[in-house]
């Protein structure tokens, strides 16, 4: 590992730079062992050597390096299938996405039709009223969920749609 030409590195940026530090030493720690490695005190100091350059203060340093790599909802890495799965309204890998992984959804979200819009997805009374009414897989989806879960799924929708709106 060399070290990096000092420049202000984002927030996100500074997380992937810690994270693909501990990666290196996990990879030369555990070779092929599929394993967290343990985050001792000596592997936190030797990823702070690494990446205090990108903090104004040194002594930030390592208590940020130990909040973000114990903290696995600020990884800065996606976890596609687990985004996908949420988005097919996999209940219990929505309540463990990472921030990063719910903003992920969003943008996923806001591209499909929102379940509670009807006839596609929602439903209004003439669709109850009809002989023919067999609500789709995606809406039972949508409906096997908490009251709570499907409220912060609808609120993360909106928030992205409010978002797109503006920036248009």
């Amino acid at each position: 590992m060399s070290r990096q030409p000092r420049r202000a590195l984002s927030i996100d940026e500074r997380a992937r730079l810690i994270y693909d530090v501990y990666d290196e030493i996990a990879d030369r720690e555990l070779g092929d062992e599929m394993r967290d490695l343990e985050l001792t005190p000596e592997i936190v100091e030797e990823i702070v050597a690494e990446v205090a350059w990108t903090y104004t203060r040194a002594r930030n340093a390592r208590p940020a390096v130990r909040a973000l790599l114990t903290t696995p909802s600020r990884s800065p890495h996606i976890d596609w299938i687990a985004v996908e799965r949420a988005a097919a309204f996999d209940w219990d890998v929505f309540e463990a996405l990472t921030d990063l992984e719910r903003g992920a959804l969003a943008e996923l979200l806001a591209a499909r039709p929102n379940p509670t819009d009807a006839p596609g997805g929602g439903i209004t009374n003439r669709h109850r009223q009809s002989v023919h009414y067999r609500p789709s897989q995606r809406r039972n989806a949508y409906l096997s969920g908490t009251e709570e879960q499907r409220h912060r799924m609808l609120a993360l929708i909106d928030r992205r749609g409010h978002a797109q709106a503006s920036a248009a």
